[in-house]
């Protein structure tokens, strides 16, 4: 798999390079440059003696970019880059050549779709999945698909998409252990689908100490909290049985949390808002306002990215698709409603899934936001070992003292 990174100055050859994780349907030109538009694209284009660099919204490869002594340098991780480092915006093309121009194309807000059933609702939303499922598996390359699987709704619902496009794929599942919740309802959800069971990846103290640097090295940035470092030993666990078992693509299930309105704070005032089109307008733009606002949006999808391109992975992400987010963000209220925990996905989850599994409470995974199985005491003692260990190996590769105090209570 070709890396987005590179340098240029006027006396390069000039260069292409593009991760297009699905066939561009639409382009737009910037500035005499040709760019694919609505869609998970990263590219560098080099001509004439400018430099273009273009991360789609919502940045699932992000990319970053300095200029030294009239050289341009661009790549996926910031670290390895010299000079005062930048970062391309997502939904944005950067023009560099005499001077420095910016375009910014992408933006989500759709008008406000016309009221709907629920079953409609649910059946229009079940063709959109199986479409963003589909069109990444397009341009997955040859080899084996793989699916992070947190056995929590999103994942199970990406499970059942694959399944249902005829695709043979290997679950993974991080664990604490063999009993864990994670663990636990991704054997039986994926069973009650007859998919193949998931694969535990065990993570204990030793994959702790085999791991915690690299998934550093490779995120570089400690973001919010500890509970990233949690997310990188799992990820660079599963990254490594991935890339022994000859995986070449693997899905994921995030971003269905952002779009549907779960992020960490909703205005208090919006909960009782009555299904009104103005209404409507204003959820919708407050979850825009919040998944551009959330720094935590950007760092998990880094995270993700960047650990399993270093393996030679391609990450899917279909609840990023622009068609998925758009239908969305469009709803009515009475459709998706104000509330963070996605009450419309479990309902489409209960007639999409056999039936007998998502209309329990127990469903619900603590799923890798929250560490990964960290809910059983048992774990606690390994989440404290994660959070030590991390500040030790951040002090040691960056030299720095300012790793934040873990927030879990």
């Amino acid at each position: 798999m070709e890396r987005i990174t590179g340098t240029y100055n006027k006396k390069s050859q000039p260069i292409i390079q593009s991760d297009l994780q699905i066939n561009p349907k639409e382009y737009a030109e910037f500035d005499g440059t040709k760019l694919p538009i609505k869609g998970p694209f990263t590219a560098a284009i080099t001509q004439f003696g400018t430099t273009t660099l273009y991360s789609s919204f919502p940045a699932e490869i992000p990319l970053y970019y300095s200029i030294v002594k009239k050289v341009v340098h661009w790549g996926e991780l910031k670290r390895k880059l010299p000079g005062k480092v930048y970062q391309v915006p997502p939904g944005t093309a950067i023009k560099i050549g005499l001077g420095t121009k910016t375009w910014k194309h992408e933006k989500l807000k759709p008008a406000i779709a016309p009221q709907i059933t629920l079953p409609d609702a649910i059946a229009e939303y079940r063709e959109l999945l199986l479409q963003s499922v589909a069109k990444r598996l397009e341009t997955c390359p040859p080899g084996k698909i793989a699916l992070s699987c947190s056995g929590g709704v999103d994942s199970q619902l990406i499970a059942w998409a694959l399944l249902q496009l005829g695709v043979d794929f290997i679950s993974f599942t991080a664990c604490t252990s063999y009993r864990s919740w994670d663990f636990h309802h991704a054997k039986r959800n994926l069973a009650a689908m007859d998919a193949n069971p998931p694969i535990p990846v065990l993570i204990d103290k030793q994959a702790v100490d085999e791991s915690i640097e690299e998934g550093l090295l490779l995120f570089e940035d400690i973001g919010t909290t500890p509970q990233h470092m949690w997310q990188a030993v799992c990820h660079v666990a599963i990254a490594r049985q991935c890339a022994a078992l000859g995986v070449t693509s693997i899905f994921n299930g995030h971003g269905q949390d952002d779009v549907m309105g779960g992020m960490r704070g909703i205005f208090k005032e919006l909960i009782a808002l009555p299904d009104t089109i103005e209404n409507a307008q204003i959820w919708r733009d407050e979850r825009i306002r919040a998944f551009n606002d959330q720094q935590l949006v950007w760092d998990i999808n880094k995270l993700f990215s960047s650990i399993f391109r270093h393996y030679g992975i391609h990450v899917r992400m279909p609840y990023y698709d622009w068609d998925f987010m758009n239908w969305v963000l469009a709803q009515r209220i009475n459709i998706i409603p104000i509330n963070k925990n996605k009450p419309f996905v479990k309902k489409a989850a209960m007639v999409i899934l056999p039936r007998g599994l998502w209309s329990k409470e127990d469903y619900i995974s603590t799923g890798y936001v929250k560490g990964v199985g960290f809910r059983d005491s048992a774990a606690l003692e390994l989440r404290d070992y994660v959070d030590s260990s991390a500040r030790q190996a951040y002090n040691k590769l960056f030299l720095q003292e300012n790793f934040p105090a873990s927030s879990a209570q």
